[in-house]
């Protein structure tokens, strides 16, 4: 069962009073109330614009299923209470987004000539409070297929130029769905709803329309993901884990003082770090972190050296930009000797001049005969506000989770079956800017590995996971080669068609590397294909501009 949301729906809509906020209203049928989502309230395009908005403004959502603008349709909007509630609300700007279900044979067909007189009725009615709202008139989406008797015949060629003409007349603002969303059939759930991607994409226009500035869209990068790392002591050659991008990996330490120096083999610049614990009791581990650019002068920026045993499965710190090459973590004590001495991950995370991603980690819960569970933890880095949404992908697709979680939130329990990879990221939204993080995978087993004298051979070929992911605009592709012979690694788009060759040739056992760089092509999904010796591998991944 999904946990409940701790952000209430009713401040995601903006239902509360602001002092002084800029009140704007949503006149409109089920596109506009969100039918076909799984939570309408936080996922319809008003309650996203909600959530992008200021405080400086208020949205309320007056859209209700099967709704014509005809006065004569058989389910008119002036029938119902959302039609009252909407001119009680007052609003300073008001959007209208009907037309979809007039163009029906029953209400087109009988009644379309009167399209325009009952349009400009409401826009009087609507106007008849004690001020006239700023109106925008949105063109409706297509119709990609008739669905409940809507025709898209009739919108393209009947309503939206009547919706043209009353715009021109009266000097309204419009937002053009229809054009927009000409070619985005798969953001419709089943041609004519909107999916929460495409919910988020008009509340994306309106937000730029507004405002006038569009969201931005950031990636996190953690620059010390894969990085060579060299520790004082540890249990079994694992320091490399603190790195490896596995959150059920760690670094066991025997005993302490222990450090571990991080190479990113050039300078960056690094703003937040974050330290990943075993279990969300076994918090209690003192440290410090430096940076240096030489390796040999060192400045101390976090000092957790008083640490007390918290619940807290990440700590995060956030300090001012620095320019970093080295990273020194050094484990300095420990509040019970009784609890184990490791961490699992560490992350060194890149300046993007905003805010960052809540950082992702993973506890196994417990295990039965076929099913193991974990709890996949959430963990804010900034702390200022921001919302955040999670997506998974179980291996046929990332699937968004409905509505913005508020950044108190902990974690959610997730089934894990055998041959199964879930894998996870979120994204976090303030101030007009989308942050994703790097995404985190979990396996049903532990991926086999043989120790021949000092080298690691892999049990079997295998193509990891690339980083970041999703990704923008470049991402590293690692791959596992248990045996000689001819690679070719390729890159192919959505429908299958190639895009690039990363790699080809004779390769031989061990790890490779390969870097795509997505700046030429478009958003969206990508496959990646390893080939060697007639085995083939693949995986997804997103890019996002």
């Amino acid at each position: 069962m999904r946990p409940v949301y701790r952000l209430i729906a009713l401040i995601l809509v903006s239902f509360v009073v602001h002092a002084n906020a800029t009140k704007i209203g949503f006149v409109g049928n089920s596109i506009t109330q969100g039918t076909g989502l799984t939570n309408p309230e936080l996922d319809s395009y008003p309650g996203q614009l909600a959530v992008f908005l200021p405080d400086s403004f208020e949205v309320s959502n007056f859209g209700l299923h099967s709704r014509t603008l005809l006065k004569k349709g058989d389910y008119p909007y002036w029938d119902i209470e959302e039609f009252q509630q909407a001119l009680a609300f007052d609003a300073d700007i008001l959007f209208i987004m009907l037309g979809t279900n007039d163009s029906k044979p029953q209400n087109w067909d009988a009644y379309g000539n009167e399209f325009y007189d009952d349009f400009i009725a409401l826009i009087d009615t609507l106007s008849a409070g004690t001020k006239v709202p700023e109106f925008w008139i949105c063109l409706p989406p297509p119709a990609f297929s008739v669905q409940w008797d809507i025709r898209d015949s009739v919108i393209v060629n009947g309503i939206i130029p009547i919706l043209k003409q009353i715009i021109a007349e009266r000097g309204f603002n419009s937002i053009d769905f229809y054009t927009a969303f000409l070619d985005k059939r798969d953001l419709f759930q089943d041609d004519i709803h909107p999916t929460s991607e495409g919910a988020e994409e008009m509340a994306s226009m309106i937000y730029e329309a507004l405002l006038g500035k569009s969201i931005e869209k950031v990636q996190d990068v953690n620059v010390a993901k894969h990085k060579t790392v060299t520790v004082s002591q540890d249990a079994g050659d694992t320091g490399a884990r603190l790195v490896d991008g596995d959150p059920l990996s760690y670094w066991a330490v025997p005993e302490l003082p222990a450090s571990a120096v991080f190479d990113l083999e050039e300078a960056d610049s690094v703003d937040a770090f974050a330290v990943h614990f075993p279990s969300s009791s076994e918090a209690g581990i003192q440290y410090t972190i430096e940076t240096s650019l030489d390796g040999q002068d060192w400045t101390l920026v976090v000092d957790e050296t008083g640490r007390e045993a918290t619940d807290q499965v990440a700590g995060t710190h956030v300090t001012v930009p620095l320019a970093v090459r080295y990273i020194r973590l050094t484990l300095t004590g420990v509040v019970s000797e009784s609890e184990p001495i490791a961490i699992n991950e560490f992350q060194a995370l890149k300046y993007t001049g905003s805010h960052h991603a809540c950082v992702l980690s993973a506890k196994l819960d417990r295990v039965t005969s076929s099913n193991r569970y974990y709890y996949v933890h959430f963990t804010p880095v900034n702390g200022d506000g921001e919302v955040f949404k999670i997506f998974r992908d179980l291996g046929d697709g990332f699937v968004r989770f409905p509505g913005y979680e508020s950044t108190d939130y902990t974690g959610y329990r997730t089934l894990v079956r055998d041959g199964q990879e879930p894998t996870f990221y979120n994204v976090s939204y303030s101030d007009g800017v989308l942050v994703a993080s790097d995404s985190i995978h979990i396996s049903y087993l532990d991926s086999g590995v043989e120790e021949q004298g000092s080298v690691v051979i892999p049990g079997t070929m295998t193509l990891y996971a690339n980083y970041p992911n999703p990704f923008n605009p470049e991402t590293v592709i690692e791959y596992a080669l248990n045996q000689p012979g001819k690679v070719r690694l390729t890159i192919f788009n959505s429908l299958g068609q190639e895009v690039v060759v990363l790699d080809q040739g004779h390769q031989t056992v061990g790890m490779h590397r390969a870097r795509f760089d997505g700046r030429q092509v478009e958003s969206g999904v990508y496959i990646y294909r390893l080939e060697l010796n007639g085995s083939t591998l693949e995986r997804k991944m997103l890019l996002m501009k």
